[in-house]
Parts: structure tokens; C-alpha cells; sequence
């Protein structure tokens, strides 16, 4: 949502009323799937740190996305930002854990690697996707993740799926359908 109110105050992207319904449904999906932490006094206690970090996430992508059109290629933008961040983050890591970070065995950097790539090229896509549509629904639409991490969590580590989270899952798919009309 913060997105959508620096696009509207400050961006000239425009956001048709069926995207802005779309972001308010798929918002509400959202907080939906995250309902429990509001029965939870322990989790409670860490919602500051969750929208801190969707502030940081809102300024982030509101960044990337005038960043690439400013540079007026993403990919380029993206590479600069992959190569930047090694920059500083390697002598960081070496400075606080030492040479042994990079002793791994084959596996380990091949899986690192592939990672690091499919970190890349998902990154790039979105950012891609913000040079031709309103980062406001780019961004929202890559929240869209939650419902992975959902059924990641319903499959591999048997959590339950109830009717709140079915509930939240459709509202975040509509939200997605509504932002294309």
C-alpha cells in the first residue's frame, strides 16, 4: 500500500480503478494469510519488524523500479546492483567470519551459484516488469509469493491449510485477476 501512495502522490504511472481494487483485494488476502499473528502475543511482539520490513520493501522496489527506468535498461541496472552489492558485501563477510566462508565443497558452490543465478534472473524479470507497468502493481503483484510460501509449507512441512488461509489464497488470486481487467 505504500507504494501505491508514493505512485499517486509522486509517480505519473497510471493505475487504472480495476488495479486499484485489485491491490486492495490482493492486500487484504495478504493480511488475511497473516491473521494469527494477531492471536499471538509472541508474534505480536514482532509486528513492528514485519512492517519495517514492508517499508523497506516499499522503498526498495519504489528505488528499483525508477532506478531502471532512469538507466533505461533493466538488465544493465540489475547487473550494477548484483556487482555493487558483492562489492561491499564480500569484505563485510570476510572481515566478520574470516577466509573460511570460502572453503565449501563443490556441491555447496554449484547450489550457491544456481541460486545466485535464479536470484538474478527473478529479480530482473520484476524489475523488467516495472519499466513497462505501474511499479505500484508490479509490486503488488509479486507479493503474490505468499501463496507459494503457502502451499510450500501445506506440502513439504505438513502445515495445516484451513478455511481462513483457502479464504485468503482466493482473495489474493482475485486480486491478481482484478488488477488484469
Amino acid at each position: 500500500m505504500i507504494v501505491v501512495i508514493f505512485s499517486v502522490l509522486f509517480l505519473t504511472d497510471a493505475i487504472n480503478g480495476w488495479e486499484y481494487i485489485g491491490i486492495a483485494v490482493l492486500g487484504a488476502g495478504i493480511v488475511l494469510m497473516a491473521r494469527g499473528v494477531f492471536g499471538n502475543d509472541e508474534s505480536l511482539e514482532l509486528l513492528p519488524f514485519a512492517l519495517g520490513s514492508a517499508c523497506a520493501t516499499a522503498g526498495y522496489s519504489l528505488v528499483d523500479g525508477l532506478g531502471a527506468r532512469v538507466s533505461g535498461d533493466a538488465i544493465t541496472y540489475v547487473t550494477w546492483v548484483f556487482v555493487m552489492s558483492g562489492v561491499f558485501y564480500v569484505p563485510a563477510v570476510l572481515a566478520l567470519r574470516g577466509r573460511t566462508v570460502l572453503i565449501a565443497d563443490r556441491r555447496a558452490w554449484t547450489v550457491g551459484l544456481v541460486a545466485a543465478a535464479a536470484s538474478y534472473f527473478a529479480y530482473a524479470i520484476v524489475v523488467w516488469a516495472m519499466t513497462l507497468a505501474p511499479i505500484a502493481v508490479v509490486t503488488a503483484l509479486r507479493e503474490t509469493s505468499i501463496l507459494f510460501a503457502v502451499l510450500i509449507g501445506w506440502i513439504a512441512f505438513g502445515e495445516r491449510m484451513d478455511r481462513g488461509k483457502i479464504a485468503a489464497a482466493i482473495l489474493i488470486v482475485l486480486g491478481v485477476l482484478l488488477t488484469r481487467l
